[in-house]
């Protein structure tokens, strides 16, 4: 029989390495030596099948998430299968094929198509047929000598005002019981879902859920970000039963990259450490019979793979997944004057590096590169295929850099470079957070969109830098009835005021589609062209990936699983074109919080101490004004709270180190300098309420809205940040001032390994004495200890901690987790393995110093990165 992972005499508690054994031992080789040899074992590997419907898959179910979760030894192979039922999965020959596979533990879940309704090949009853079968899978796992492990269904989420009703509920108990009667591991995920999603509230599950085909949020199945987030209670849930995996199984999750690194059906490296050496070979080496729920994903490792690539039609569900954006380049120079084998020149249209023409195709991760430069037209992609996604890539080149000629692509978070009609095709695309480059004087599109087409090329909330000294048109119609519209986009000034080019054609005015909303920056000024359409603001707000793509099959994007790497597109310099401009910092702005005399101010206070970015001794509070610059700012404004035990504070580090990334992101960024020991409790309040005060009553004053100011802070920071989320209505932190009528809520709060709790074992014992005091009284520790604090009315929060921090134990960040969840507040938390207290936003910690692009994704998830336009 196959051993589980707790019989298995070489298995390690390190995961991913090899076990390294010294031995003395004689050749039997005349004259050899004898001495000390070291003999390698390699670790037995752990293969793990999922089994279930679709609400298990990669590609609308947990699955996926579940696999980021997976240790360096583990292989998990998901056999899941959409429309399937316990007992259609079996009478398929599905069950068959993942026995077959051997796997040491099967995570077992149907119920889905099991109940009424569904048919009589799949449907069961819960008290019969669906146990039979359920029974069936726990024996045949046993008898090849895996472990079974139950799980429950995953909630539709049918709410009815803030509870879920399930129909789900029998088919539940039906494994509850079964599991007990037969002593197999279970995961209640039936109840686990339930939980979550009434934690989360109804609205807050539309940024989880892909839509169906009616264009309705799909109350069953999951999109990417879903999937990550139901996937975290199963893990966690799996560690708690079958504890022998609890080893293998990481606390956080790994990239998008690295899941598809481990799960990969072909790996390309230039160096020969994969499958091939080139991409086009392991295009060529992709079955034909790939399906949604079975696709064929090539990892490409870093580095230049010089050669055209071309996906033909029949390599449909091939994602083609990078390392890394700016070092995993496919790239070649061919260009229109060129001479081709047939001795004619090659023209536009045979000059691609890479050539689409398959369905259902996604890439991410890299850069698509044509390196001919200002020669005229060369293609750095082409694409004909339909359903195509692109995501966190790079696309390089001068003239005609992308041309989609035909389907519906998204193409998100990417970086795209040229400067004569770059962007051109006739297409539907939808650009997400486009950063666009101009690299010379020129037109960014030349659509050619079919009359009957709406769409054409949507961009949304990106940004267009230049070249210094550029100038642009935002388009010209290769044809009649060319469609382009810009919502929310940061111009610089190389964007002309005309805005728009008609290609001499004068008739073409009067059937080209040009629309534009929300722009901002010196490149929105205008007057635009006058026979630009007008675009309302209720139309505007109606634009979304699914209303431009959807089609008749519903097309729904955010279906397709995204493998997203550490680094990105748009921030990574440009191989082969001059990358864009850093946005100079907008000039700084110190704020007296307290010009009206600072309360309880010292009468000999002695002087400030800045040292090694340190400040001691603060007695003149102040907030310092980081703006955004003008062309990136979206109206979210951020007050920073660095740590240092309420004893000094780590200005730089846990301070003005945020402020130029957040600043990138269009966020206004405020340091807090607050009052510390000296004063003791409630100056730190005080200070720190009086500054989201200012900062929302000057709200146009410093360009932000008023309903989009958070707090941040990090150790004691991250004690005064969370402080101001609990408290701010108290009395402590009023001091009779007019300004104590503006409400001193924070509309968010991110905390970075914070202090939380006065009180008990997990107490930092410097922070609650610099505070506090030697003796604070039990109603003040009470009071100042935050778990106990947290009401409904709580803003949403972020945290980050680390079990290795040995100054603020990781209880703290538990405990305040814990209560938010207990008063229904939104709240996401990353704990990771590694890394001390005080690491701010130090590189070289694995995961850990990933903690800022996961605090960017959920400030996005929220809303607060998207553009705003301040009334004029």
């Amino acid at each position: 029989m196959r051993r589980t992972l707790s019989e298995n005499p070489l298995t390690m508690a390190s995961t991913g390495q090899t076990t390294l054994v010294t031995a003395l031992f004689c050749t039997l080789v005349s004259g050899a030596p004898t001495g000390p040899v070291t003999m390698v074992q390699t670790q037995p590997r752990i293969r793990i099948v999922l089994v279930g419907d679709s609400t298990v898959t990669d590609r609308a179910g947990w699955g996926l998430g579940f696999k980021r979760f997976t240790g360096a030894d583990v292989d998990c192979i998901n056999m899941a299968a959409g429309g399937r039922s316990s007992r259609s999965y079996i009478d398929e020959g599905k069950w068959k094929d993942a026995l077959a596979l051997k796997g040491d533990y099967y995570l077992i879940q149907f119920g889905h198509n099991d109940e009424p309704g569904k048919g009589p090949e799949r449907e069961t009853d819960p008290k019969t047929t669906y146990r039979e079968f359920m029974a069936r899978y726990v024996d045949e796992a046993r008898a090849i000598g895996a472990k079974p492990i139950l799980v429950t269904s995953l909630t539709r989420r049918s709410f009815e005002g803030p509870s879920i009703r399930s129909s789900l509920v029998p088919y539940a108990d039906a494994v509850k019981a079964l599991a007990a009667e037969k002593h197999v591991p279970l995961i209640d995920l039936h109840a686990l879902s339930i939980a979550q999603a009434e934690a989360l509230g109804e609205d807050a599950w539309a940024a989880y859920s892909p839509r169906d085909v009616s264009g309705a949020i799909d109350r069953t199945h999951l999109n990417a970000k879903g999937s990550a987030l139901v996937a975290t209670p199963v893990v966690a849930e799996l560690r708690r039963v079958v504890p022998e995996l609890a080893s293998h199984l990481r606390l956080t999750p790994i990239s998008g990259a690295e899941a598809a690194r481990r799960s990969a059906n072909a790996v390309v490296a230039a160096d020969g450490s994969g499958d091939h050496t080139t991409v086009q070979a392991a295009i060529n080496a992709a079955p034909q019979n790939t399906s949604i729920d079975r696709p064929w994903i090539i990892y490409v490792k870093a580095g230049p793979y010089r050669e055209v690539v071309y996906v033909q039609h029949e390599k449909r569900f091939v994602p083609l997944v990078g390392e890394d954006p700016a070092r995993t380049t496919i790239t070649y120079n061919l260009n229109a004057n060129m001479t081709g084998a047939d001795g004619k020149p090659l023209g536009t249209f045979r000059t691609p590096t890479v050539q689409i023409d398959a369905d259902d195709f996604s890439a991410e991760n890299i850069t698509f590169e044509n390196t001919a430069g200002p020669v005229g037209q060369a293609l750095a992609l082409r694409v004909d295929g339909d359903r195509v996604v692109f995501r966190n890539s790079r696309f390089l080149g001068w003239q005609d850099t992308i041309l989609l000629n035909r389907g519906r692509h998204l193409i998100s978070d990417s970086y795209i470079a040229g400067h004569v009609d770059f962007i051109f095709g006739g297409a539907r695309a939808y650009f997400e957070r486009p950063a666009i480059h101009v690299l010379g004087n020129g037109y960014i599109t030349a659509a050619s969109t079919p009359a009957e087409q709406r769409y054409g090329f949507v961009f949304v909330n990106g940004r267009i830098t230049s070249a210094p000294g550029v100038k642009t048109y935002l388009g010209r119609p290769w044809r009649d009835y060319a469609q382009v519209t810009f919502l929310n986009t940061a111009m610089s000034d190389a964007v002309r005021a005309e805005g728009w080019h008609n290609w001499d054609k004068p008739e073409r005015e009067k059937t080209t589609r040009y629309q534009e909303s929300g722009s901002t920056g010196p490149g929105a000024a205008g007057p635009r062209v006058p026979w630009a359409k007008p675009i309302s603001a209720a139309d505007a707000s109606a634009v979304s990936a699914f209303s431009v793509l959807r089609g008749t099959d519903g097309w729904d994007p955010d279906r397709v699983p995204s493998y997203e790497s550490a680094s990105r597109a748009t921030a990574a310099p440009a191989v082969g074109a001059p990358p864009a401009p850093a946005v100079a910092p907008a000039p700084q702005q110190v704020i007296a919080l307290w010009p009206e005399g600072v309360p309880s101010a010292k009468a000999v206070a002695g002087e400030e101490r800045v040292v090694d970015g340190r400040v001691t001794n603060v007695q003149i509070p102040t907030v310092t004004f980081h703006p955004a610059s003008r062309d990136l700012a979206n109206g979210t404004a951020i007050i920073i709270a660095p740590g240092g035990g309420y004893e000094r504070l780590a200005i730089e580090k846990e301070g003005s180190a945020l402020t130029a990334r957040w600043n990138a992101l269009g966020i206004a960024a405020f340091v807090l300098k607050y009052r510390l020991s000296a004063f003791g409790h409630p100056a730190p309040l005080q200070d720190i309420l009086r500054a989201v005060r200012i900062v929302r009553s000057r709200a146009s004053e410093f360009g932000v809205r008023p309903d989009r100011i958070g707090v941040f802070g990090s150790s004691a920071g991250g004690h005064l940040a969370a402080s101001a989320a609990v408290l701010f209505d108290g009395e402590e932190g009023r001091t009779g001032a007019a300004l104590d009528t503006v409400s001193a809520r924070p509309d968010f709060v991110g905390l970075l390994y914070p202090v939380i709790t006065m009180d008990g074992p997990f107490v930092h014992a410097g922070s609650r004495r610099n505070l506090l005091g030697e003796r604070p009284s039990p109603a003040l520790v009470g009071r100042l200890s935050l778990e106990t604090q947290v009401g409904s009315n709580v803003p949403p929060v972020f945290l980050v901690h680390t079990g290795e921090d040995a100054s603020v134990a990781v209880e703290n960040s538990l405990m305040f987790y814990a209560a938010l969840r207990q008063a229904h507040v939104p709240v996401e938390m990353h704990v990771y393995e590694k890394g001390p207290h005080g690491f701010g936003t130090a590189a070289g910690l694995g995961p850990t110093s990933e903690w800022p692009t996961r605090f960017e994704e959920w400030l996005r998830s929220r809303g607060l990165l998207n553009r705003w336009i301040p009334d004029r």
